[in-house]
């Protein structure tokens, strides 16, 4: 596929003054001449206006429809960063939480130790009491 300046056909015409390849209207038609001007039938005083904004129609369909195809790619290249982001934020809150697994741990034993030893100092400032009486 050709690549084409937005602003112009693939004819090198000026897409904005140029016609849509086929319009046919019970009032008014609009086709392409030989230059790539529109040729406009004037079957009723509003044909003119009529044929620029069926004209216009076309450019806005052209237009969303062009977007749009390129939305679902750049909402895929989103998606695509979001995930590379939620695998790093997965990757390091892994290592978090393996880190903070082996911390409780060591304050789990820790603790016990700290229990049992206050037990063996209340134990021994007991019977130290008790030999004072």
């Amino acid at each position: 596929m050709a690549l084409v300046h937005p602003g112009k056909l693939a004819t090198g015409h000026n897409r904005y003054f140029h016609s849509p390849p086929v319009v046919h209207c019970p009032i008014f038609d609009v086709g392409n001449s030989a230059n790539g001007q529109a040729i406009i039938s004037f079957l009723d005083p509003v044909a003119e206006h009529s044929a620029m904004a069926v004209r216009m129609h076309f450019y806005y369909l052209y237009y969303i429809f062009f977007i749009s195809r390129h939305m679902f790619l750049l909402r895929d290249i989103y998606f695509l960063f979001h995930d590379i982001y939620f695998l790093i934020h997965d990757i390091y809150f892994s290592i978090h939480n393996i880190y903070f697994l082996f911390h409780d741990i060591y304050f789990l034993f820790h603790d016990i130790y700290f229990l049992f030893s206050r037990h063996v100092f209340l134990f021994h400032n007991i019977l130290k009491v008790a030999q004072h009486i």
